[in-house]
């Protein structure tokens, strides 16, 4: 399911604190990519070179899961900017 951008309006929650909350859902979720990137798979910590195997393929599958999520997120904040920008610029008319 993809993640559907709220659209701004005089009744809900603030422009800005809206693209604010998603800014900080994309570096929280860049930073536990970052994180789990960086997390050890060393085949000593794997006796079992089956599931040394297993634990690279999970982590990479989940690494992955984390950037689609962190895009889809982007992909929000942008819809959230934009929609900023026009209602600005029909202020600035």
């Amino acid at each position: 399911m993809k993640l559907v951008a709220p659209t701004i309006n005089l009744n809900g929650t603030a422009g800005e604190d809206l693209l604010r909350e998603y800014g900080e859902a994309a570096q929280a979720l860049k930073k536990a990519q970052r994180a789990l990137e960086a997390a050890t798979c060393n085949g000593r910590d794997f006796p079992n070179p089956a599931e040394l195997r297993k634990a690279i393929d999970a982590k990479s599958l989940m690494v992955g899961d984390l950037q689609k999520m962190r895009s889809e997120v982007e992909d929000v904040a942008v819809e959230l900017s934009d929609q900023l920008n026009a209602r600005n610029a029909r202020k600035r008319r």
